[in-house]
């Protein structure tokens, strides 16, 4: 994000997202669309539309830029899933991520976030504690214990498995009431079927999860690529303005003062 007089604010931040809630009751009212559906990372498989409209809202990116980049620009994206109503949102944070982006979600205003307490770090042993755990170490290596580390994989595991599940659950919690979800599919795609290769829709149609089978059988998906770029991503607003101020501005300066010296230089006598 950037620093300085150009920087992404809150404020920006709210405009963006109070230009998604615009179109999607532009789209309620023309495709019956409830909600705007984007999941970032790995369980959205990286879906284009999901990638800009996170960089677009949280990551402060705008123009050429938007469009160049197929990744998000931070490591919160990979567990971010957003739900935009034209009336408020729902977001899933991964609880590591969670104060930074705090201050922009805080903004928005009837928002209900989903993410889970951070995990408790253990205070640093001092040295002396340091030489007994290694005495210890080194006595379970002589009696034939191991110390390759399997506790802490295990623990990194179940932890991992509690974070997935928590998303999972948030999701089914968002989609709670909606039929009709807009999704901002990947142009020259499978279009609304690209849905059911996310891994997490795939979770969400399990069994006893959220509603059985495939995602598009159970809830209408309507491809708002095009709408969202057009409305949204394309428009000229405060935070990209200064941008593009803060870039120009100086090199534009640079040469006008030069044409002004070159100018003078001619006139003397």
């Amino acid at each position: 994000m950037a620093r300085g007089e150009d920087a992404f604010t809150a404020a920006d931040s709210l405009c963006r997202l109070q230009r998604l809630q615009a179109t999607c009751g532009a789209l309620r009212e023309s495709e019956g669309v409830d909600a705007l559906l984007f999941v970032g990372g790995v369980d959205g498989r990286d879906n284009l539309g999901s990638v800009r409209c996170l960089n677009f809202l949280l990551g402060g990116v705008g123009g050429v830029e938007l469009h160049e980049r197929e990744q998000c620009v931070g490591k919160w994206g990979e567990d971010v899933v957003l739900l935009v109503r034209p009336d408020g949102c729902e977001i899933h944070v991964g609880h590591a991520h969670y104060e930074a982006l705090r201050p922009f979600i805080a903004a928005w205003g009837n928002v209900e976030v989903h993410t889970l307490p951070p995990r408790h770090i253990p205070k640093r042993p001092d040295r002396e504690d340091e030489a007994r755990d290694d005495d210890e170490a080194s006595s379970d290596e002589s009696l034939g214990g191991r110390g390759d580390g399997s506790d802490d994989s295990e623990e990194e595991e179940e932890e991992e498995d509690v974070l997935q599940d928590f998303k999972l659950t948030a999701l089914v919690s968002m989609l709670t009431g909606v039929t009709t979800v807009g999704v901002a599919c990947t142009p020259n795609g499978p279009g609304e079927m690209e849905t059911e290769r996310w891994p997490l829709l795939q979770a969400y149609g399990i069994e006893g999860v959220g509603r059985s089978g495939f995602f598009t059988m159970s809830t209408t998906v309507v491809d708002t690529w095009d709408v969202i770029h057009r409305a949204c991503f394309t428009q000229l607003d405060g935070a990209q303005l200064r941008r593009e101020l803060a870039r120009s501005a100086p090199p534009f300066r640079q040469h006008w003062e030069a044409s002004l010296a070159t100018m003078d230089a001619r006139r003397a006598p």
